[in-house]
């Protein structure tokens, strides 16, 4: 599926399959690209071809599906292309059936032996929550009859994973060493991670045009949305003086330095995690400081609160808090006034 523009520059040839590479082309023309862009969409959420209303006519293969699929939607996301390529990876595997003969058992199928070869439940869960998008998202656009194959599957419950966060004397273990060492990004790309809860690339491509009134503006992010994160003074001023990698990059990735600090620092991480654990030192640091989780999510740039939540355990309950923080308190309740009013004396005011 393409919009491009004529060789004469006179109109905007719009290509659509609408029911994958093995159904029927469909070209229209059109003045503009935004025309072209938006008679796509209108294509693909309401063409329907007459030999798809019969489910058992339709030829389409899973990959088709797969393709159709990132073609309205996958191809918006961050990680569009990374989760097309797992998909056609799992069709290939299950021989690609027609979508029609697709059911829960082949996928579950599928699952145990992946399970079996040592694949973790985590990657195995994606690729569930991945495929059974591509049904949600195609009957939502009328490009597919039947029902979602794997609506009745439930997903692997998973041990949940070792929450790793630095402590104060790994924090300065690590600020040492990040500052001998030979790469002149490795430090405030992690005081960037550390004083604002970014994720390592979203500091990583932090140009000095993000940076502006004590705050950084992150647009390169996961979920596509721009965030404000306030910073001190001195890392401002760090960032608008560091010596750009080029022209159009400030920092080149200190990945692999970051990982000799960490080791130069005697810090261990469980397994898999790694620059990740910045993040979660800001999170941990701003729950135990009394922060507030709904503050927490707009600055760490979750989509729901529920993904911020797993950091409430590490604000502190403080023995007294009901008793200095209940409304009877904050009220200024008099409760033995209370008392003798109850027992016939003279009416209180409150």
């Amino acid at each position: 599926m393409s919009v491009t523009k004529s060789k004469d520059g006179t109109y905007w040839q719009v290509r659509v399959f609408p029911h994958g590479k093995s159904g029927k082309e469909i070209k229209r023309r059109t003045r503009t690209r935004a025309e072209g862009i938006n008679l796509e969409k209108e294509i693909l959420a309401k063409y329907q071809d007459p030999d798809y209303n019969d489910l058992s006519r339709d030829t389409r293969t899973l990959a088709d599906l797969i393709e159709a699929e990132h073609q309205i939607h996958g191809k918006t996301l961050s990680d569009g292309e990374k989760r097309k390529r797992k998909l056609l990876a799992l069709a290939e595997r299950i021989g690609n059936p027609r979508a029609n003969r697709f059911n829960a058992a082949s996928f579950a199928v599928d699952r145990e032996e992946r399970l079996n070869k040592g694949i973790k439940e985590n990657t195995v869960n994606r690729e569930h929550s991945y495929l059974r998008s591509v049904f949600s998202r195609l009957i939502k656009a009328g490009m597919w009859k039947g029902d979602n194959p794997l609506k009745s599957i439930e997903q692997i419950k998973v041990q949940e994973s070792t929450l790793a966060w630095l402590d104060k004397r790994q924090r300065k273990a690590l600020l040492t060493q990040c500052a001998d060492s030979k790469s002149k990004d490795l430090l405030p790309v992690v005081l960037i991670c550390l004083s604002t809860g970014a994720r390592w690339m979203e500091a990583v491509t932090v140009t000095k045009d993000m940076v502006k009134d004590g705050m950084i503006q992150f647009s390169k992010t996961k979920g596509k949305k721009v965030r404000f994160v306030g910073i001190t003074p001195e890392l401002e001023a760090m960032i608008l003086q560091h010596s750009p990698y080029s022209r159009s990059q400030l920092f080149r990735d200190p990945v692999r330095a970051f990982r000799t600090a960490i080791e130069n620092a005697n810090i261990t991480l469980p397994e898999g995690q790694n620059t990740h654990v910045l993040r979660r030192t800001f999170a941990v640091n701003f729950m135990q400081q009394n922060g507030n989780i709904r503050e927490l999510q707009m600055l760490m740039g979750h989509s729901t609160l529920a993904m911020t939540e797993k950091y409430l355990r590490f604000a502190p309950i403080r023995p007294d808090s009901a008793q200095k923080l209940n409304p009877v308190i904050t009220d200024k309740i008099d409760i033995f006034r209370l008392q003798s009013f109850s027992e016939g004396g003279t009416k209180v005011e409150l």
